[in-house]
């Protein structure tokens, strides 16, 4: 299993050599919420709590 410090540095390898840090952010902040759901889903856990909407009545 590769260390997290590894996986950034192979991301950030593959990105051009134009990419500023806002993309270089995004790309990482991508990985680590795919990275969060798919462990949610494993231990079958939600990644977030639902929003629910109530309609009051004035």
């Amino acid at each position: 299993m590769k260390t997290l410090k590894k996986e950034a540095i192979e991301v950030i390898s593959k990105l051009p050599e134009t990419a500023n840090l806002e993309e270089i952010m995004y790309r990482l902040y991508i990985i680590d919420k795919v990275k969060k759901g798919l462990a949610a889903t494993q231990t079958r856990r939600k990644p977030y709590e639902p929003i629910t909407i109530s309609k009051s009545v004035t």
